[in-house]
């Protein structure tokens, strides 16, 4: 009984870690998409740094 609490433990805590780094991954490559859209105005009219600090 114990192992398979542990080996339900374990797969918990596994899938859960998974989704959580396959979320922030596709939140990180959706920021970077955003980013590139964007028309060169926006950079050129923001200090150098000033957007990645609001990160």
């Amino acid at each position: 009984m114990a192992e398979l609490k542990a080996l339900l433990k374990f797969g918990n805590t596994y899938l859960l870690g998974r989704a959580s780094e396959r979320i922030v991954a596709d939140m990180k490559i959706r920021v970077y998409d955003h980013l590139q859209a964007l028309p060169l105005s926006f950079f050129h009219h923001r200090r150098q740094g000033a957007i990645r600090s609001r990160c």
